[in-house]
């Protein structure tokens, strides 16, 4: 059995965010009187971290349970404004650990992709403005070579910040690097408001390629509330498409303020959706549809569906992973039940939890992350609720629920 020894990576926890203080320490405005949730959640989170790395930098040997709290610190970094340390630290990872893996008895894990996939995310969480002297550096970060949602963050927070110009030419250098068109590029293109670069993109391409790209971009469209527009892209798909582009036109009455209309267009949908050719009635259709009932809070109807996307399985993991999250920004308990409970996959209940925090429900969140006895738990627990507070901090406040929420947030 092959376990690498990653002594080198504890300093990732300990090392400072010029905006935040780091897991270890609690933040300075919390020194005093720490009455805020986000001043007791950091206050427990620097006394579990302490415990954490104490038990760390005493082990000869990490098991690959025990790294998860690491693969998550991007996240926190990005969310409080240093997005060049996040894209650093995943970029260490790949230096440091190109090819192997931490083996245990039942499983091989891969640290360059876990970090990615707890780090992914960043590519459509809400991030900071910008003041004039970072607004530089996002710049620099979108043209270097670092992955694609690196390069999608840097775009975003440059179009958050109304440095228009140098997120439009983000925006094209990421799709320069895009691999096949592809909803993690396409909708926050569209929901940062450049769609018309991204249809000459889109122009570019084959006649199919074209069309789902128009349908990523009405999904763009439909975050910024934009029924007209997205119903103009919708229009123009090929074949039976029209129908795959439903959702998001519900999903633009929704953002608009109109969620009876949008309830009516899913329910619409769902009875014409055995009208489709077969080809079109796939699982993430289902799925598709499941999320616009989430994203209502009608949790039997996105039960009914994910039933039909699972073909009748009770649960499907991997299905569930991407529609949870749309639950949890209304009901955390539900959301984690959705996703298995107590069976649930610590990076799932993660994503559930940063969802939550940023939603409305951080107390809810707290007192789950708390009641961890596991250590290792507890410390990812805590770390995604404060990041989820950060978050919250980040954008203006709404009237729609769940507006924090891109349908390309999912891994």
């Amino acid at each position: 059995m092959r376990i690498l020894v990653f002594s080198s990576v504890i300093a990732i926890l300990t090392l400072s965010s010029p905006t935040k203080a780091s897991f270890a320490d609690p933040l300075p405005e919390c020194l005093d009187v720490p009455t805020t949730l986000l001043c007791r959640v950091s206050n427990d989170l620097a006394i579990t971290t302490e415990e954490f790395l104490e038990k760390v930098s005493e082990a000869t040997t990490l098991r690959p349970y025990a790294l998860k709290p690491f693969y998550l610190t991007p996240r926190y970094f990005a969310a409080s404004g240093d997005l060049a340390r996040a894209i650093e630290i995943v970029q260490d990872y790949r230096d440091q650990y190109p090819t192997q893996t931490v083996s245990s008895s039942v499983f091989d894990v891969d640290p360059v992709k876990e970090v990615r996939l707890y780090s992914i995310n960043i590519a459509t969480d809400p991030l900071p403005i910008l003041d004039s002297i970072n607004v530089p550096q996002a710049i620099q970060l979108a043209e270097q070579d670092a992955d694609e949602w690196a390069r999608i963050a840097a775009a975003r927070s440059l179009a958050t910040s109304d440095a228009i110009d140098q997120a439009r030419e983000a925006f094209i250098m990421a799709s320069d690097i895009s691999q096949y068109p592809n909803m993690s590029l396409l909708v926050p293109w569209a929901a940062s408001g450049f769609a018309d670069d991204a249809l000459r993109y889109a122009a570019e391409l084959s006649p199919i390629a074209e069309s789902w790209s128009k349908l990523y971009l009405a999904e763009g469209l439909a975050m910024r509330g934009d029924i007209e527009g997205t119903r103009a892209l919708v229009t123009e798909l090929l074949g039976d498409m029209p129908m795959l582009g439903q959702p998001a036109i519900a999903e633009a009455y929704r953002r608009a303020g109109q969620p009876e209309t949008a309830l009516a267009l899913l329910d619409e949908t769902a009875r014409a959706i055995e009208t489709m050719s077969p080809g079109l009635r796939e699982a993430s259709f289902y799925r598709r549809i499941a999320i616009g009932y989430a994203l209502l809070n009608d949790v039997e109807m996105t039960r009914y569906m994910m039933l039909r996307a699972t073909y009748g399985t009770s649960f499907d993991r991997f299905s569930w992973q991407k529609v949870a999250p749309f639950i949890a920004c209304h009901d955390l308990t539900i959301a984690i039940d959705l996703s298995g409970g107590s069976d649930a996959l610590p990076r799932d209940v993660t994503e559930l939890l940063i969802v939550a925090s940023r939603s409305g429900l951080a107390e809810d969140a707290y007192l789950i992350a708390k009641s961890q006895e596991n250590l290792v738990d507890r410390t990812l627990y805590l770390m995604a609720v404060t990041i989820g507070i950060i978050q919250a901090e980040n954008v203006p406040p709404s009237d729609t629920p769940c507006s924090t929420l891109s349908i390309a947030s999912v891994y």
